[in-house]
């Protein structure tokens, strides 16, 4: 039996796992992080403190395991999206805290902008020109701080999303690179064309040459630094998170061409499988969705429907006080699936709060659809460890 380490970095935990290739989760370590919020509607972690926990975690999953280095065919890395580090390309030191997701202090910035260049962030990325995408808080790092733009003066600037800083950290030869789905989520990339826009880039005044190279999901992104866990192994698989359980909801439903799930975690999102067709609807992004059809881009409407975790950590262990609250998530859920341009025959549901489950049944209800929980609430790293096994194929 083969095994892949899966690497989940999300928003509030960094967690580990280790997955048979039948999909088995063998072993699993975690580390909650932490966020600060200086001025009110900024968010920000420590990089720094950020990757090394992220190392932590990868050793202990091993260590559980016990199993014999030689048996893991590679590294797969999910992200938190959106997340905006900048870092100096000499010393691996950054440029001050990450700025998180759900950062907004460029709301403003957007703003003034949007009535010029919304159409054509719309037309090129299918996202909008909000503070939520990670496009205006690159700009902000380059016009706020000099330090940054003195980097990019002496050819030392590094800057990206999590994934990017993580590979680089990770990697023996600090490879500056990221995958499709995480670029997609920038504002910066064409997702017609998998690349970087010049328009955008000039929009947002990033730089040319200054961003990462982009791979494909399914591509080995370099080498893992033996010092990380004791053994080198190919990191095999980058991914967002929300793509990533998207992937594991589409092995659950091999038959349905539009898959649809909903993730009820940090936050509440809700993902449907669109195909290669180029897709625009209401209020939905369209995103870029992690499959291994090299070459051939395959989209994802999606929303972020709220906020999830937060508003059910002060009833846990209170089964009748909390059921209201997962009741109204069920029913904020149903109202986005009935937005949804094609209704969808199966809803698939992952995610921490789906542990609860009465949720599904509340969902159900709410909707009209059956509801069918995700064999593991580790979605996202189910997904992953699954890309991880296509990447390597025959190996």
């Amino acid at each position: 039996m083969k095994y892949a380490l899966v690497l989940d970095a999300g928003t509030t935990n960094i967690k580990a796992f280790v997955f048979a290739k039948d999909g088995t989760l063998v072993a699993r370590a975690s580390r909650p992080t932490s966020t600060s919020k200086p001025k009110e509607g900024w968010v920000e972690q420590d990089p720094v403190a950020y990757a090394r926990a992220a190392a932590e975690v990868l050793r202990e999953a091993v260590a559980v395991s016990k199993l014999d280095p030689a048996l893991f065919v590679g590294l797969g890395i999910a992200t938190q999206r959106e997340t905006v580090i900048a870092w100096d390309k000499k010393t691996g030191q950054p440029f001050g805290p990450a700025i998180v997701w759900q950062d907004t202090r460029t709301q403003q910035w957007c703003d003034e902008r949007l009535a010029m260049s919304g159409a054509l962030v719309r037309e090129r990325t299918g996202l909008r020109l909000l503070p939520y995408f990670s496009g205006s808080k690159m700009t902000w790092l380059l016009e706020q701080v000099p330090a940054v733009a003195q980097a990019h003066a002496e050819n030392r600037l590094a800057i990206g999303t999590m994934d990017t800083w993580l590979v680089w950290q990770f990697t023996n030869n600090h490879a500056y690179r990221t995958d499709m789905t995480n670029a997609s989520r920038t504002a910066l990339l064409n997702i017609h064309k998998g690349m970087w826009d010049p328009e955008l880039r000039s929009l947002f005044g990033v730089p040319e040459g200054l961003l990462a190279e982009v791979l494909p999901t399914c591509s080995v992104f370099g080498e893992l630094d033996e010092k990380i866990i004791g053994c080198a192994m190919p990191i095999a698989a980058v991914v967002g998170d929300q793509q990533a359980s998207l992937y594991a909801a589409g092995n659950l439903l091999s038959e349905d061409r539009h898959v649809t799930k909903v993730t009820f975690g940090t936050g509440m999102f809700i993902l449907q499988y669109r195909g290669p067709k180029w897709f625009i609807h209401n209020s939905f992004f369209t995103t870029l969705a992690a499959d291994s059809h090299y070459g051939v881009p395959r989209f994802a409407l999606e929303a972020k429907i709220g906020e999830c975790a937060s508003r059910v950590t002060p009833f846990v262990g209170d089964k009748e006080a909390l059921l209201p609250v997962l009741r109204s998530l069920a029913e904020q859920a149903a109202v986005a699936i009935g937005r949804l341009p094609t209704p969808p025959n199966l809803i698939v549901i992952d995610g921490g709060v789906t542990q609860d489950d009465r949720l599904a049944g509340l969902l159900a209800a709410a909707s009209g659809i059956p509801v069918r929980l995700q064999m593991t609430s580790e979605a996202t790293a189910l997904g992953t460890a699954q890309l991880v096994f296509e990447t390597l194929r025959g190996e």
